[in-house]
């Protein structure tokens, strides 16, 4: 009996991580930074696009506002993160998850500039380049949404350490 408890024990925890496990390891440890924020990362998914990147969906919260977390990348590196808070088109709960996000996943925590581009930002349409990085926010409808990729080229790996 134990042992049938151990191993469906087990088998839980390991479908859990599923999403996580078979990310391509430049993408996992952006993946964990995310789940350890709270959310769960599903299978990436090819994005049916000829750009060779896919993506992972994390669900969960920031301060109790339902949020979604997309990561695009590949076997090279993370391209792309994009913040969605759904239901909510306050700026100011979009920009302290945004600052959580990059206080907390990798490769976004090695440039703690990139959530100070929002200090002053009040939800309209922005777009902003750091260090070759591309912040895009905006509020509209029933979201907010700030995008992070590669200024230059958006398909590959943002240039971050």
């Amino acid at each position: 009996m134990r042992y049938r408890l151990a191993a469906l024990a087990f088998l839980a925890i390991a479908m859990g991580c599923a999403g996580v496990n078979s990310a391509p390891p430049a993408v996992q440890e952006t993946l964990v930074g995310i789940e350890s924020l709270g959310f769960r990362c599903g299978e990436g998914e090819a994005d049916n696009v000829p750009s060779g990147l896919y993506q992972w969906r994390c669900k969960g919260e920031f301060d109790g506002v339902g949020s979604t977390v997309l990561v695009d990348g590949n076997p090279v590196g993370v391209a792309g993160i994009t913040m969605v808070t759904d239901n909510s088109t306050d700026p100011n709960v979009a920009r302290t998850a945004f600052a959580r996000l990059v206080s907390n996943v990798p490769p976004l925590r090695t440039a703690p500039v990139l959530a100070e581009t929002l200090g002053s930002w009040s939800g309209e349409q922005t777009s902003q380049v750091v260090g070759g990085v591309r912040i895009f926010a905006e509020c509209a409808d029933s979201m907010c949404r700030v995008m992070v990729n590669d200024a230059a080229d958006p398909l590959r790996p943002l240039p971050l350490p």
